[in-house]
C-alpha cells in the first residue's frame, strides 16, 4: 500500500498488484538487449483504493475495489548502467477492461463499509513506466 493524502483527504492508501508479460524486440542493437525497444504487454491484476471517513464527500464514498485486464503496444529505452544494472524508461498505449469493481460507502453511524454499487468499465490507457533493473546472466 502506499498511504499519501489526495485532494484534501487523509490518510487514503492505494493498492496495485498485476503481473504483466511483455515480449520485446530491439531492432537497433544487433546481438544485444540496450537502447531502443519495442513490444506488446498483457497485464492482469487488482487495485485496492481505501480513503479515511470522507467528512467533505456529499455521497460519503470511501473506496473502491476491483480487477482488471489490460493489453497493447509499448516504446522504451533500456540504458546499461554497468555490473547487470540498467534502467528503462517505456510509453504504452492500449487497452483497458475492469470487472468485478465495487464501491464502498462509510456510514458514519455504525461506524462501517457498505457495499455502494458493482461496476465495470473499458477504454483506452495510456502509461508510462521507469524502472531500475538488475539482469542475471546464465551461460
Amino acid at each position: 500500500y502506499a498511504d499519501f493524502t489526495y485532494k484534501d483527504k487523509s490518510r487514503d492508501r492505494w493498492a496495485l498488484s498485476s503481473l504483466t508479460l511483455t515480449p520485446k524486440i530491439w531492432p537497433l542493437a544487433a546481438g544485444g538487449y540496450r537502447w531502443l525497444n519495442a513490444g506488446v504487454f498483457f497485464q492482469y491484476g487488482d487495485f485496492d483504493v481505501r480513503g479515511a471517513q470522507i467528512d467533505k464527500s456529499l455521497d460519503n464514498l470511501y473506496g473502491r475495489t476491483g480487477r482488471f485486464i489490460s493489453l497493447g503496444a509499448s516504446v522504451g529505452c533500456l540504458v546499461p548502467l554497468g555490473a547487470g544494472f540498467c534502467t528503462e524508461a517505456s510509453l504504452s498505449v492500449g487497452y483497458r477492461s475492469i470487472y468485478d469493481g465495487k464501491r464502498y460507502r462509510y456510514d458514519k453511524m455504525d461506524v462501517k463499509n457498505y457495499l455502494e454499487t458493482r461496476f465495470s468499465s473499458t477504454g483506452l490507457m495510456v502509461g508510462a513506466n521507469v524502472s531500475l533493473l538488475y539482469r542475471f546472466r546464465v551461460k
